[in-house]
């Protein structure tokens, strides 16, 4: 494995591998995604147009499966998130360079034709308990603390016990996120 260029930002990105061309071009080009996102996903889409043959490799803090779904339909062949370890990085880029696709393993789906394909119903309920899932619902329709502990018989430190679990085990940081979680799942339609 061979570093050819290296670039502050996704734009520079493009632009180093347009220097590069046509006297070599990368097999694999990681993108570092910040939280403003939009960028890579255009010089993903430039990339794949103009350079079919280099695999594109997202990294992204955590998990948003927007921007996820984003990166795969602009070109993208994998996606890593950097809680993983350092050898995750190496295995993701020589799939890509050998020509298949690459999802961070705590990802629970697989890329298929250039889509992410999630089991989320079932692998929300593979890592939260069905009372977990119950208090991330009640968080996200408004519940405080208070009120999900009186309604589930539980103690306030319970819930909060409770909550910092969920957020650890999904990746979320803020009980902003959480609500955006729960949106994403469909369960702000209707309280059940």
């Amino acid at each position: 494995m061979e570093v050819i260029a290296q670039a502050g930002d996704a734009e520079e990105a493009w632009q180093q591998t347009r220097q590069l061309f046509p006297r070599l071009l990368p097999d694999v080009v990681v993108l570092d995604v910040p939280n403003h996102h939009y960028a890579s996903v255009q010089v993903t889409k430039r990339l794949k147009t103009s350079y079919p043959s280099v695999r594109v490799l997202g990294i992204a803090g955590q998990l948003d499966e927007v921007h996820l779904s984003q990166m795969l339909k602009a070109g993208a062949a994998g996606y890593l998130l950097k809680t993983s370890h350092a050898t995750g990085l190496k295995e993701a880029i020589h799939r890509l360079a050998q020509g298949e696709t690459y999802l961070d393993p705590s990802i629970k789906g697989e890329i298929r034709n250039g889509g992410l394909y999630l089991s989320t119903p079932n692998s929300v309920s593979e890592i939260l308990s069905a009372g977990q899932v119950e208090i991330l619902k009640l968080v996200a329709w408004g519940y405080t603390n208070a009120e999900i502990a009186k309604r589930m018989y539980f103690s306030i430190k319970t819930i909060e016990a409770h909550k910092l679990a969920i957020r650890k085990k999904l990746g979320l940081r803020t009980q902003a996120e959480m609500v955006r979680f729960s949106y994403q799942h469909g369960w702000l339609n209707r309280e059940e």
